[in-house]
């Protein structure tokens, strides 16, 4: 394993879709944090990051896979370990590269896709950098380039809007993140 790069993170090659394990042939994503970018356990303002987004393909022949983050991200480092024994997609072997990653804070947390009043913000983005076919990796890995975009900063609080009342006067001056979200405002905290 070259230095600076952090365990595997599996794609199966059959059919996308959540499955316990994977079968023959399986290529890899290998985690790495480019050395310019600072080192992965000093980034760690990615708390509010709940999906996942990965992105195959080029043009009009790519698919998307939105990926709930269920465990807690402390740092850049932890991304690696999101699917330890597990695979987070399955793509098919024809699906040409490259393979994106985003780390994405969505509210309301239902998807990846958000209301257009509250658009997803991404902490962290990462990209594989070969080309050709994911079938052509299979039983070899392929890195994932993965750096930090911006940090989650302070976590912001979720308040119902009383009658005659507008987001900005709820959330005070400079405070307001997203107005009319399920009747609601998304604010930074006092």
């Amino acid at each position: 394993m070259k230095p600076g790069a952090h365990p595997l993170l599996g794609v199966c090659l059959i059919g996308i879709g959540a499955v316990a394990a994977c079968t023959a042939p399986r290529a890899e994503l290998t985690v790495v944090f480019p050395a310019d970018a600072g080192a992965c356990d000093a980034q760690t303002s990615l708390a509010c990051v709940n999906y996942l987004q990965f992105t195959v393909g080029v043009g009009t022949a790519f698919n998307t896979d939105c990926v709930p983050v269920d465990l807690p991200l402390n740092n850049l480092c932890d991304v690696a370990k999101l699917a330890t024994g597990r695979a987070l997609f399955n793509l098919p072997p024809e699906t040409k590269l490259p393979i994106k990653l985003q780390g994405l804070r969505v509210f309301p947390a239902t998807s990846c896709g958000s209301e257009q009043s509250c658009p997803p913000r991404t902490i962290f983005t990462g990209q594989t950098q070969d080309t050709g076919r994911i079938g052509d990796f299979g039983g070899r890995a392929l890195e994932l380039s993965v750096m930090m975009n911006e940090p989650c900063g302070i976590p912001e609080q979720f308040f119902p809007l009383p009658d005659g009342s507008t987001c900005d006067e709820l959330c005070g001056a400079g405070k307001l993140v997203c107005s009319g979200v399920q009747n609601g405002c998304l604010c930074l905290p006092p």
